[in-house]
């Protein structure tokens, strides 16, 4: 099961980024660009490889592995230089003789390639650093504009983390504390902390005298530093335990339950729900502290599309999995993506054997991965094609890569047949 899930969510980071208009098909030893006609833009066999990277561009791999920026007609922008290239926030990043640097929309050169680190600042520009970051010596912290301008912030680190809100927690030389950095340069808050997480809602977690809290975007106390693990929803509320208790909060830090006794867990469970589970129940809530399930405690929940969830109330390949609010049940279901506004799900069916192992004294389970077969469910529960691929990725909106005994095909959830290839199968690959 665990080698699903790993595969899984390889294949959704692969293509469950933005909709782009052209289609990066993946398959086991080929690579294509297609339109969502089918048509090809780049035949399979002309890169190693294509990765999408959003914004409607992509990375093509040369045969010596090394990647170049391509543009979704499938014209390259650059020549097969860089070991990397990433775009987030709408910046291009791309390393080369193991050090980063941008590049433009038409792929010239942003900046030089002298820094060791590059982040985002939200602004369309960049902190970056030329230091190494394992070092454990201070560096000074430049910032890069949108135009390619580069200047000294004044501000010295030891250690930067990922970004977030337009703030970047640094670690300073000398204290060793943490603070925050702003898109313009300036400490904004002081490096008076052990550890600062990442800001989301504009909360972050954060460490004092060895207890976790949150504070805000001024670096004020939102939840005080008295915890020993705090955690933040992407919609906003907090979940923080310490002996006493589990703890939630919303983004204010007004607290809005407290769940005590023995064996008593929590844990986050998509964008805005949590679940506390003990020996008895597993019970999920909404960010609001509303319960909205009770189940055995052997139950499980795992984010869907759109804010649903899953719900597996059963052994693994039994008939137990289903969407949260239907009715009808799957051996195992996973999030595709969307088509229009309708989620997507991969439904599995597959072959279990269970067996009595004498010399352990329990059932154990004997599952045939080369029998499993994978269909597509909507957001309702209902089966829009029955389980007869031996894979399916999500490519973008109601665009999927099946994949069959024969072919790889690309189709939508009703079935419709855009592009098939006969590419070599790897027999490794059928047991995603």
């Amino acid at each position: 099961m665990r080698r699903i899930l790993s595969v899984l969510l390889s294949a959704l980071l692969l293509f469950g980024g933005a909709a782009q208009a052209a289609l990066c098909v993946r398959m086991d030893d080929a690579a294509a660009l297609l339109d969502r006609d089918g048509r090809e833009i780049v035949p399979p066999g002309t890169y190693a490889d294509i990765v999408p990277l959003g914004d409607e561009h992509f990375a093509a791999q040369g045969e010596d592995g090394a990647w170049a920026l391509m543009d979704g007609d499938g014209a390259l922008r650059t020549g097969f230089l860089y070991e990397t290239l990433r775009i987030k926030d709408g910046l291009c990043m791309a390393q080369k003789d193991g050090r980063w640097g941008l590049l433009k929309d038409d792929g010239t050169p942003g900046s030089s390639f002298a820094y060791s680190c590059i982040l985002p600042n939200g602004t369309g520009g960049a902190w970056a650093i030329v230091g190494d970051r394992n070092a454990g010596e201070s560096d000074a912290l430049s910032l890069i504009s949108a135009t390619g301008l580069v200047w000294a912030t004044g501000v010295r680190v030891l250690d930067v983390g990922e970004g977030a809100a337009s703030l970047l927690s640094v670690q300073l030389p000398g204290s060793g504390l943490y603070g925050c950095v702003d898109a313009s340069g300036n400490l904004t808050i002081p490096a008076e902390y052990a550890y600062i997480g990442d800001f989301i809602n504009g909360v972050a977690p954060a460490v004092d005298g060895g207890k976790y809290g949150a504070i805000d975007i001024a670096g004020a106390w939102v939840v005080a530093p008295e915890y020993d693990f705090l955690q933040i929803s992407p919609s906003g509320f907090l979940l923080a335990t310490r002996d006493d208790g589990i703890y939630v909060f919303d983004s204010t830090g007004a607290r809005l339950a407290r769940y005590a006794g023995e064996d008593v867990y929590a844990a986050l469970v998509g964008d805005g729900f949590y679940v506390v589970s003990n020996p008895d129940a597993i019970r999920l809530y909404d960010a609001s502290n509303a319960l909205l399930l009770e189940a055995d405690p052997l139950a499980s929940f795992t984010e869907g599309v759109n804010g649903q969830l899953i719900l597996s109330d059963g052994a693994w390949g039994e008939g137990c999995v289903h969407l949260l609010g239907t009715d009808t049940a799957y051996q195992n279901l996973y999030p595709l993506g969307t088509a229009g506004e309708t989620p997507l799900y991969a439904s599995l069916t597959v072959n279990v054997g269970r067996y009595v192992n004498d010399r352990l004294g329990e059932i154990q389970l004997s599952t045939d991965m080369d029998s499993a077969r994978y269909g597509v469910v909507n957001g309702a529960g209902e089966q829009l094609l029955e389980p007869v691929y031996r894979a399916l990725y999500f490519l973008e909106d109601d665009r999927l890569l099946a994949r069959t005994d024969g072919d790889w095909r690309v189709i939508d959830s009703q079935g419709t047949v855009y592009w098939s290839c006969d590419a070599p199968m790897q027999t490794e690959a059928t047991s995603f």
